[in-house]
C-alpha cells in the first residue's frame, strides 16, 4: 500500500469541460484554456493506491500502448461517438493514442458495440437477450468488449468503463475529472448491468439541455436533448403544459380564434391563456396531434395533454362555463376532454396501449364534485 500527499492543479477547457491535474504551473500562458487553482487550506488531501498486482490488462504504460479501439463498418453515429470519446479520455488520463478503426485490430483492442471483428469468445455474447439499455463489459486475456443491447447501452456501457474502472468523474457539466495514470491498468472483468429504470429524467435547471453531461448521468428522459450521437432519447412521454404544442397559435389563431379561450369577451391565445375545451376544431387538431405523435414514437406510453403553465386563462365561453358548472370545476372539463382524446386516440390505435396524461395544476387544482367517466 502507498500513500502520498500532493496538491492539485485543474486545466478547464473552455470547449468540452474536463479537469485534468497538471504536473506543470497551470498559469503558463495559453490562449485555448483557462485555469483555476484549487487551494486547500489547511487540508491535506490523501490518496490511497494499491499496489498494482500482475492480473487484469494493462491498456497504456507511460504513454504507450498497444491497443486500438474497435467497432463495426456500419457503427452507428452513437458508437463512433462512444469511441471516439474513450480515446479521446485515455488520450488525456494517459499520453496513450488508441487508434479507432474499423477493421481486424493488428494487435489487443478494445472492442465498443458488436462487429465481425470480434474475438470468438466475444461473440458468444447474446446482446440480443439483455433489456434495453443493459450492457456487457467484459475481458478475455488480452481484449476488453463494452457492448450493450442498443446504441445507447454501447454508450453507458463505455461510460460505466470510464466511471468504475478508470476513475473518471463528472461533477458538473463543465467539469469532468480525469485522473493522470502513468500505467493504465483494469481488473479481469465480466460484468452485466441493466437499468433499476427505463425512464430517467429531471427538471432540475443545471441538468436540463446539457446533453453531453445528461448522457455521462444516463438520463433519457424528455428534458434531455435528442442527440443522436448521444444515444438519443427515450420518448415514453411527450412532455406536459403542451396545449400550445399541440395548437399552435401561430398556425391557427389567424383562421380559428375560437380555437383559443374566451377571457373577457375577447379570444386569446397569449402564454397566459388556454384552448376552448368545447371546441370541435379543438378536439380534433389534438386528437390528430397525439395520434401523429405516438406513431412517430412506436415507444411512447404516455401522452401529456395538459394546459399551459398558466395561473388562469381558461375559456369564459357559454359552453365551456356550463361544463364547468356541471362538473364544479374546470378541472371536471379538463378531465372530461382528456378521456375523450383518450378514446379517440386509442380506437386510432388498436394494437397498442396509450395512456394520455392531464396535470391538476393552477386552475385546475380543485377537484370536480361530479364523477368523470375514465377512458377504456
Amino acid at each position: 500500500m502507498k500513500s502520498f500527499a500532493e496538491p492539485l492543479w485543474f486545466e478547464v477547457p473552455t470547449r468540452r469541460g474536463f479537469v485534468k491535474s497538471l504536473s506543470a504551473d497551470p498559469f503558463a500562458s495559453s490562449p485555448r484554456f483557462r485555469f483555476m487553482r484549487l487551494t486547500l487550506a489547511g487540508v491535506s488531501l490523501l490518496l490511497s493506491i494499491t499496489s498494482a498486482s500482475g492480473a487484469g490488462l494493462v491498456l497504456a504504460d507511460h504513454g504507450q500502448s498497444q491497443y486500438t479501439i474497435v467497432t463495426a463498418l456500419d457503427a452507428s453515429a452513437t458508437v463512433k461517438h462512444a469511441a471516439q470519446e474513450l480515446a479521446d479520455d485515455l488520450k488525456q488520463i494517459s499520453g496513450a493514442v488508441l487508434p479507432v478503426m474499423s477493421r481486424n485490430p493488428p494487435g489487443p483492442a478494445i472492442f465498443v458495440g458488436a462487429s465481425p471483428f470480434l474475438p470468438s469468445g466475444f461473440q458468444k455474447e447474446r446482446l440480443d437477450t439483455l433489456a434495453e439499455e443493459a450492457f456487457v463489459v467484459r475481458t478475455d486475456q488480452r481484449n476488453v468488449y463494452l457492448a450493450g443491447h442498443d446504441d445507447r447501452g454501447t454508450l453507458y456501457a463505455v461510460y460505466s468503463f470510464l466511471e468504475d474502472h478508470l476513475g473518471v468523474r463528472w461533477y458538473a457539466p463543465d467539469a469532468t475529472v480525469l485522473r493522470p495514470q502513468d500505467v493504465v491498468r483494469v481488473p479481469d472483468l465480466d460484468e452485466t448491468q441493466a437499468p433499476a429504470f427505463s425512464y430517467r429524467d429531471t427538471d432540475e435547471a443545471m441538468v436540463s439541455g446539457k446533453g453531453q453531461w445528461d448522457a455521462h448521468l444516463k438520463l433519457n428522459g424528455v428534458s434531455v436533448p435528442d442527440q443522436t450521437e448521444l444515444g438519443g432519447i427515450n420518448r415514453l412521454f411527450n412532455g406536459a403544459e403542451n396545449f400550445y404544442s399541440l395548437v399552435a397559435p401561430n398556425r391557427y389563431f389567424a383562421g380559428h380564434p375560437d380555437y383559443y379561450s374566451l377571457v373577457d369577451g375577447t379570444r386569446k391565445s397569449s402564454p397566459d391563456s388556454q384552448l376552448c375545451l368545447s371546441s370541435p376544431g379543438v378536439f380534433k387538431v389534438v386528437v390528430d396531434a397525439l395520434v401523429a405523435e405516438a406513431k412517430a414514437n412506436p415507444k411512447e406510453l404516455t401522452l401529456g395533454l395538459s394546459p399551459n403553465d398558466a395561473e388562469h386563462g381558461n375559456c369564459q365561453c357559454d359552453a365551456c362555463r356550463a361544463a364547468d358548472a356541471k362538473f364544479g370545476s374546470p378541472a371536471g372539463t379538463l378531465l372530461d376532454f382528456v378521456n375523450k382524446v383518450a378514446a379517440a386516440v386509442q380506437a386510432a390505435l388498436p394494437d397498442r396501449k396509450i395512456w394520455v396524461a392531464t396535470l391538476a395544476y393552477q386552475y385546475t387544482q380543485k377537484a370536480p364534485t361530479t364523477h368523470c367517466h375514465l377512458a377504456a
